[in-house]
């Protein structure tokens, strides 16, 4: 066990600056102000702790009650095979790097604890012959349950769970999950517990830039909450190799179900049969909206709007991206990491993103050069050391190879900086350091 009591470490800061498309917080429902909790900030201002074990994930998850910054470094087993690691309010879960978090277990957030991140985790089991339904492996990647609240799941993978990847039942609320990487399983994300389930003014979920990739079912599937579903990509529903199981299934991608309000918006459907499927009953039927999501040899998404009570641009601020171009953005930054290939065909920037500044340390002013593999928007920002956004320097579309920016210091004080890059999902960081 190694351990930080400094409140901030460069390894943290690096996957905390790779936010996708410039993000510093979570987008929708888990940045609302409500149940006593302002936003979702996870263990912000705690201290910094790595871990490489079970027994130390567990004592700082599920015994600490102090806010907690907990970094996994490298893959945890998880015994006995099931098992669910408890998780306390205010803490951040963060994987070191692309190669970092459990396998052959699961999280679980409930009790009514709030103000959890999960971030840059692969969350995998091992595939078993015979035991594809979740029979014997019958447990979820990330449990919401029991009133828990304010959870942010980010950039991280799910492959191979028991039952589902990431499930929110029992009145858990205010949830976003976005960036993250579906595969290789049949049953993704059940929200609502069953139709007879009495917490029927919960489950407010956000889900966007997500990557459903050859997956079957329930993208989500949704009783009662209010749930917004914007600009994910939907590929190859169905197609898990449950055909030599002896079982048929086209899948499917959202499921409405009893009295459920759901937003649905510039998502891309690829080889999905059915975009939505209805799974209501006339005494409480469910509803849902479609705002301009793409289609590529897909069926027909059905929709019945009528009955919706509630509009997310109410709640919580958002950006929509163009949905013709939601694939292309999403396969590049889903998921742990530089995540650009994985069971789908990946997509590949031809050639490397560089940045450098001359010179540096500087007094006055330094010029940013940053070399594109080819054109597109490019976005430039400035960090202090704690990773607090000052300013953006650049926001625009630029041409293949070679660019220059001068960037004047402009009262900025003595120290060390981070500039970060984006372009098309890849994220570079570089420190700055002004004399």
């Amino acid at each position: 066990m190694k351990i930080r009591t400094f409140t901030f470490s460069l390894l943290l800061l690096i996957p905390l600056l790779s936010l996708a498309q410039g993000q510093s917080g979570p987008i929708g429902w888990a940045s609302v102000d409500a149940n006593g909790q302002n936003g979702t900030t996870g263990g912000a201002g705690g201290s910094v702790v790595t871990v490489t074990n079970m027994a130390d994930l567990i004592t700082y998850t599920g015994m600490s009650t102090d806010p907690l910054i907990i970094q996994i470094d490298g893959m945890i087993l998880i015994t006995p095979k099931g098992r669910y690691i408890d998780v306390n309010s205010n803490k951040t879960i963060i994987g070191i790097g692309p190669d970092s978090g459990i396998s052959e277990g699961g999280f679980r957030v409930r009790n009514s604890n709030k103000n959890v991140i999960f971030m840059n985790l692969n969350i995998q089991d091992t595939f078993v012959e015979g035991d594809w339904d979740g029979k014997t492996n019958d447990f979820d990647g990330i449990q919401l349950t029991q009133s828990a609240h304010h959870i942010w799941v980010h950039k991280c993978t799910f492959l191979r769970q028991g039952d589902g990847a990431l499930d929110i039942t029992n009145g858990a609320d205010y949830i976003t999950v976005s960036h993250s990487y579906f595969g290789a399983n049949n049953k993704v994300s059940l929200i609502g517990s069953s139709d007879t389930d009495t917490y029927t003014d919960r489950y407010k979920v956000t889900m966007h830039h997500n990557w459903f990739d050859k997956t079957t079912q329930r993208h989500p599937r949704v009783r009662f909450g209010w749930v917004h579903v914007f600009n994910n990509y939907y590929h190859d529903m169905g197609r898990y190799g449950f055909e030599e199981h002896g079982v048929s299934s086209n899948g499917y991608g959202i499921g409405v179900g009893v009295n459920a309000h759901i937003w649905s918006e510039h998502n891309y459907f690829e080889k999905c049969v059915y975009p939505s499927q209805f799974y209501d009953n006339t005494a409480n039927p469910g509803y849902i909206i479609d705002n301009g999501s793409h289609f590529v040899q897909s069926g027909n998404m059905l929709t019945r709007p009528d009955g919706l009570v509630w509009d997310p641009s109410d709640y919580y601020d958002y950006e929509l991206d163009p949905a013709d171009e939601v694939k292309e953005i999403v396969m590049a930054n889903a998921g742990t990491g530089d995540n650009t290939t994985s069971i789908a065909d990946g997509l590949q920037l031809n050639g490397q993103l560089e940045l450098s500044n001359f010179p540096n340390p500087f007094s006055e002013f330094t010029t940013l050069v940053f070399e594109m593999p080819e054109a597109g928007k490019v976005r430039i920002s400035l960090f202090d050391i704690t990773g607090r956004k000052i300013s953006e320097i650049a926001n625009e579309h630029r041409l293949a190879g070679k660019n220059e920016i001068r960037l004047q210091r402009n009262g900025l004080r003595r120290g060390i900086y981070l500039i970060s890059l984006e372009f098309k999902g890849r994220i570079i960081t570089k420190k700055l350091a002004v004399h």
